[in-house]
């Protein structure tokens, strides 16, 4: 994929998730008054600080959200982005578009059954799937090879990677 930024100044990239892990993936990508969230995933590992429904930010200052691809690592806190506050766009391909439904639905039913758990100590509430419905109805899809701006100066396309489908 790629993100062209076409003028000054440049872009500030903060690394929030699946740098010296693999899980978790997240990335910040600050770009003037513009917030693009490139990929919300879940951790997966013993070491996680922060629980599924917490982020190092305020979720209602993401306009948007670039979708890499469809695993859990990578999309798996799209609903709990939701439920806290997000209310942008969620660019993805096509492919992508069509499989996210069956990988959040899942998620948010892990999501639940570790916040029961996690209740019995402290109140956390896991996403629910109306969440999910938020995040499918704001979906763009957008075919590979193809450029969309997303803002004035801000410009996106995805190329096929070759990991998986979308």
């Amino acid at each position: 994929m790629s993100v062209i930024f076409s003028h000054q100044p440049n872009p500030k990239v903060t690394f929030l998730g699946a740098a010296g892990t693999v899980t978790g993936s997240m990335h910040l990508l600050q770009y003037k008054d513009f917030n693009i969230l490139l990929d919300c995933g879940l951790e997966r590992d013993k070491k996680t600080v922060l629980k599924d429904d917490e982020f190092p930010f305020d979720p209602e200052v993401i306009d948007a959200v670039i979708l890499s691809h469809n695993h859990s690592d990578h999309c798996g806190k799209l609903p709990a982005l939701a439920k806290k506050g997000f209310r942008g766009q969620v660019y993805c391909t096509p492919a992508s578009k069509d499989l996210l439904g069956v990988v959040l639905k899942d998620s948010v039913n892990i999501q639940e059954k570790e916040a029961k758990h996690r209740n019995k100590t402290k109140n956390h509430s896991a996403p629910s799937q109306n969440d999910t419905f938020s995040i499918l109805d704001r979906c763009v899809p957008l075919d590979y090879g193809k450029t969309l701006e997303i803002r004035n100066g801000i410009s996106l396309r995805f190329h096929d990677a070759g990991h998986l489908l979308g």
